[in-house]
């Protein structure tokens, strides 16, 4: 999708460039929701590191990146910006 969406694409990482901590914080907020729901885990192609410093997800093998595809409400539950739904709750929509 990103290849097909280049003006969305740019504006990803436009926005990733100028809040780049704020993105990162986001991520560890998702991935302590995802944890605390029991949806984050090791597996054969990933290993997940729960440290003081936040939740780092690594390839299992350093050789092969598994990009993941699931359905955030499955992984987060119900969504808490009901204005800003997560991008595949958008596409579910027939929405972007």
């Amino acid at each position: 999708m990103m290849d097909e969406k280049i003006e969305w694409t740019t504006r990803v990482g436009d926005a990733f460039l100028a809040q780049k901590d704020e993105v990162m914080d986001s991520i560890q907020v998702l991935r302590a929701k995802a944890d605390s729901a029991g949806n984050l885990r090791s597996t054969k192609e990933q290993r997940v590191v729960n440290e003081q410093g936040g939740i780092e997800i690594e390839p299992a093998d350093g050789g092969m990146i598994y990009v993941p595809e699931y359905d955030p409400l499955l992984i987060y539950g119900p969504w808490w910006y009901p204005a800003f739904p997560p991008f595949a709750i958008l596409l579910s929509r027939g929405g972007v």
